[in-house]
């Protein structure tokens, strides 16, 4: 195992991404919660394999939490285990999420046309890659935000409803004209031609349960649209930095073998993927068997150590550069102008 993971094999409580000064009061307010059994852990059996083997690669996650990250020995799904409850998990979304990985307390309207381009992304995807028509589709965003996604399917003549639990999401969405309900997707009724899962499916606790959801709601011939984080992107997202990807707020850290057993396991076929990181799903048959990806996953988080030297120093160029055109306002007041354009 390499240097970054063995250094958060040790708890020390050290956070090791920059963190302003609300953002660090929200962080020791999370880690007292934590310590003082407030937010309670459970542990329990692998969402893939039902098992409960498990070797563990960290005690701790990049704001310096108990977040034991750990591999099933029996199929290789890294995640969470043991985890904070879902009582715990409910709290710590109402109270620290937004604050603590965003800055703010709720999505802005910098989001929203951040989720209009997504939107735009994803309609191309659908129409290009399957050379499918998205006109007059019912469409659904499960955990929406402010459903910026959703207005650029609606203004292609879409119908379109988001799922969102946060409050000052729903009432974000629905002044742009958005329809965002907080209602239990589970007690939904209607069946959808496409529902849209943009970077949630490891912040869930029972993932199969979800990906059955999302089945019953979708037409015969429907399509699934997942985003997601995957562990062989590290290089891309985190510049090689494996220990700054593991999260408290994610469960599980997927592979694209792990992701396609989840998918099996759920009664679903990935038929277009982007190195799976954005990927379309069709229903099929389930399917309980799984690839041990065990090895794989070992192999893979080996590998960052010997990468990460040469990753962060072209990483900390494109980053300035990025955060200097974010501060200076270029890259929103582009977007601004282009989202105004097409809204007017």
């Amino acid at each position: 195992m390499n240097k970054m993971i063995e250094n958060l094999k040790i708890n020390d409580g050290k956070s090791i991404v920059h963190l302003n000064k609300a953002q660090n009061k929200f962080r020791i307010e999370l880690n007292h919660k934590i310590k003082t059994n407030e937010y309670a852990f459970e542990g329990v059996s692998c969402a893939i394999c039902g098992e409960n083997s498990f070797n563990r690669i960290a005690s701790k996650d990049r704001y310096g939490f108990y977040s034991p990250v750990s591999i099933c020995e029996n199929c290789g799904l890294v995640q969470l285990n043991p985890r904070m409850n879902s009582e715990s998990y409910s709290k710590f979304y109402q109270y620290e999420y937004y604050p603590l990985y965003f800055g703010k307390s709720t999505f802005t309207e910098e989001t929203f046309i951040w989720q209009y381009f997504r939107g735009k992304k994803i309609f191309d995807i659908i129409s290009n890659r399957l050379g499918r028509s998205l006109k007059s589709s019912f469409v659904l965003d499960v955990g929406c935000g402010p459903g910026g996604i959703l207005k650029y399917f609606k203004e292609k003549g879409n119908s379109v409803l988001g799922f969102e639990l946060d409050k000052k999401s729903i009432e974000f969405g629905n002044s742009r004209g958005i329809d965002i309900t907080d209602e239990s997707f589970g007690k939904f009724e209607k069946t959808a031609d496409l529902i849209i899962c943009c970077h949630v499916l490891e912040h869930l606790l029972d993932p199969v349960s979800y990906l059955n959801e999302i089945r019953e709601k979708l037409k015969k011939d429907g399509l699934f649209y997942v985003e997601i984080p995957l562990l062989e992107n590290i290089n891309r997202e985190y510049f090689g930095e494996i220990a700054k990807c593991f999260q408290n707020a994610h469960v599980y850290y997927f592979t694209k073998v792990s992701l396609e057993n989840l998918a099996r396991k759920s009664g679903f076929r990935i038929v277009w993927g982007e190195n799976l990181a954005y990927s379309l799903w069709f229903k099929c048959d389930k399917d309980e068997q799984y690839v041990n990806d065990f090895k794989n996953v070992n192999f893979l988080i080996d590998s960052y150590s010997g990468k990460a030297r040469i990753l962060l120093s072209r990483g900390k160029v494109i980053n300035s550069l990025s955060l200097f055109l974010r501060k200076i306002g270029v890259e929103l007041f582009l977007k601004r102008i282009y989202f105004w354009i097409k809204t007017r």
